[in-house]
């Protein structure tokens, strides 16, 4: 039987791995303690944690089924 590709276990294990390696790296960076840094990470935890990739993905796809009648 053919296995499809597991994206819930690649996502958690990029998520352990950036939980883990990525966060020790960051750490190291002079402007780490930075206010705007801070932000900029939390920013970009949040587009993830909220799947905004899959909704825009979701949104393109709806988005092109609604224009294609309007077209023709």
């Amino acid at each position: 039987m053919l296995r499809f590709f597991n994206w819930e276990y690649t996502i958690a294990w990029i998520d352990d791995w950036v939980g883990n390696g990525v966060q020790k790296m960051l750490e190291k960076l002079p402007f780490y303690q930075k206010q705007w840094f801070q932000f900029l990470i939390f920013v970009v935890k949040r587009f993830e944690d909220d799947k905004c990739r899959q909704q825009a993905g979701s949104l393109t796809y709806t988005t092109l089924f609604a224009v294609v009648p309007m077209l023709t």
